[in-house]
């Protein structure tokens, strides 16, 4: 998120990272492609931008 204010300019960038134990893949199937909806609405109702989502 790029933004300024009167006295300053700003650019916030976050890195979300899932590591569950014993590197089990948990996120799969329909509940990978809800999470994948879901941070993307998020995106789009408080002006973000995604740059990148992937599963290894």
């Amino acid at each position: 998120m790029n933004g300024k204010t009167n006295h300053c300019v700003y650019n916030i960038n976050y890195h979300i990272v899932f590591c569950p134990k014993y590197r089990h893949k948990v996120i799969t199937g329909r509940v990978e492609d809800t999470v994948k909806l879901t941070i993307q609405e998020i995106c789009n109702t408080y002006g973000y931008t995604l740059i990148q989502m992937e599963r290894p």
